[in-house]
């Protein structure tokens, strides 16, 4: 299973071979803030055959979106409580997205 976010799902259609994607597994979508769920009508356009492999959650509707965690990380400002501690661990040990080589990303600043 795939996990994308509400937002993100429109950009599936321009995805490389997105039909075989859909052969393979099935897109969780998961709500955001401020986004509709897709229509299923859309889906089934986009998607014809495959609207079965879509699984729309139900789920706290985040205000917060990878990019944002991500231009945090580059300003050096704190991820906690946006992310798992194991995944701020990995972004500061990586220096991932211009975190500094160790301990920022996972610090309460």
């Amino acid at each position: 299973m795939i996990i994308l976010s509400v937002e993100t799902l429109p950009a599936l259609i321009d995805w490389h071979r997105p039909e075989r994607l859909l052969e393979l597994c099935r897109i969780a979508v998961v709500p955001r803030h401020g986004y509709e769920a897709p229509d299923p009508h859309w889906l089934e356009d986009s998607f014809p055959g495959r609207g079965d492999r879509f699984v729309m959650l139900d789920g706290p509707d985040l205000g917060h979106s990878a990019s944002a965690v991500r231009a945090r990380v580059a300003a050096g400002l704190s991820i906690r409580y946006l992310v798992t501690d194991a995944v701020a661990r990995s972004i500061a040990t990586h220096g991932a997205y211009g975190a500094p080589g160790t301990g920022a990303a996972d610090e309460g600043r």
